[in-house]
């Protein structure tokens, strides 16, 4: 192959990176008990998630790529009646491989934040009130 085929190519190849990023998602229900609402606020340094309010058993969650090259941590700030405090729900370097799959499953409850620990299969306390 010439020279010039060669550096064509390479050119070729470094405009044409294949991306490597892909989905994940984070999935936050309040577990508090009956008539307890959770009041939940989420943001990066990019995006604001804005403010959810939970009744029992409610859900919000949220999905947005990783591996991009900067990792992504999202901080929380869950509050209910005089509990409440801000946590940092999802932090790539320490969540992706913890979490397994494409999504991290955090339940709250009265003692605290709980995750879903893949290795485990069971949800294991990270957060105290």
């Amino acid at each position: 192959m010439s020279p010039l085929k060669i550096f064509t190519l390479l050119i070729f190849l470094a405009n044409t990176a294949v991306s490597v990023s892909h989905g994940f998602e984070v999935s936050i229900s309040n577990n508090l008990g009956v008539n307890t609402k959770l009041t939940v606020h989420c943001k990066n340094n990019a995006e604001d998630l804005g403010s959810h309010v939970l009744e029992n058993d409610g859900e919000f969650k949220w999905d947005f790529s990783i591996g991009t090259g900067t990792p992504v941590n999202y901080y929380c700030d869950l509050a209910s009646g005089s509990i409440g405090g801000q946590f940092n729900l999802f932090d790539e370097n320490r969540d992706v491989a913890r979490c397994g799959g494409q999504t991290c499953f955090w339940r709250v409850l009265g003692d605290g934040i709980y995750l879903f620990i893949k290795a485990n299969n069971d949800y294991e306390k990270q957060f105290h009130w």
